[in-house]
């Protein structure tokens, strides 16, 4: 055997080997519960987001419309939680200084001593 053919068995053993390597996606993971029913990981995952949404936008304590559209903006793909929470943020700000701003004109009304 020349070196020549060696060279050539080598070329044609890793072009084989190389073949067989195609890059497929890792599969994924398949979680079994105790009653039997398989879900597959990552597919329940926005719905329990969507959840824990809905949750921390009750705590908030904001209306029902508010939440709904909130909601509905996260269902669409248009906002993100972060985003939401973030908007969440500055209108119970806005909110709450409308409502200080209200007592205070109320209260000059009632009380004009207190402002002099």
């Amino acid at each position: 055997v020349t070196t020549q053919q060696r060279q050539n068995n080598k070329n044609n053993n890793n072009n084989s080997v190389n073949s067989k390597n195609v890059n497929q996606p890792p599969a994924k993971r398949v979680n079994v519960s105790r009653n039997n029913t398989v879900s597959v990981a990552g597919s329940n995952q926005k719905a329990n987001t969507r959840n824990r949404l809905i949750k921390n936008l009750k705590n908030k304590g904001l209306s029902n419309n508010a939440i709904n559209r909130f909601v509905k903006s996260y269902n669409n793909g248009t906002k993100g939680v972060n985003q939401i929470l973030q908007e969440v943020k500055t209108n119970t700000k806005r909110q709450q200084n409308a409502k200080n701003a209200a007592a205070l004109r109320q209260l000059k009304q009632l009380r004009p001593e207190l402002f002099k």
